[in-house]
């Protein structure tokens, strides 16, 4: 029980890792967390645990609520870098559309 305590205490520190390196958007460091909070999940199947003392400590930790706000503040910043192409994709179309409808068109009258 000991040790599965510690593993999800564990897991709570990763968690909270993860939420600081996306507020610093330190990439790398995500990455590398992500994988380093899938060994430790990994590590917590092959335990022989109760699944009744693991809900009671995950309740306690309040895991459930820190996974749910990870999730929260990932979705948003997806939906806010979906929000950036948009609109670098939109300013590249209106550049193009303006140099496609300017081109071989001189503005300056030859015959002044």
């Amino acid at each position: 029980m000991n040790s599965l305590r510690e593993t999800l205490l564990g897991y709570k520190e990763l968690t909270d890792k993860l939420l600081l390196s996306i507020e610093e958007e330190d990439e790398e460091n995500f990455l590398r967390l992500i994988e380093a909070k899938q060994d430790l999940i990994d590590s917590i199947n092959q335990i022989g645990y109760d699944p009744k003392m693991f809900s009671e400590i995950s309740k306690e930790l309040g895991l459930l609520e820190q996974d749910k706000k990870l999730h929260q503040i990932i979705e948003e910043k997806k939906l806010s870098i979906k929000e950036e192409i948009k609109k670098i994709n939109d300013k590249k179309n209106a550049a193009t559309a303006y140099n496609n409808t300017y081109r071989g068109f001189n503005l300056i009258n030859k015959k002044i």
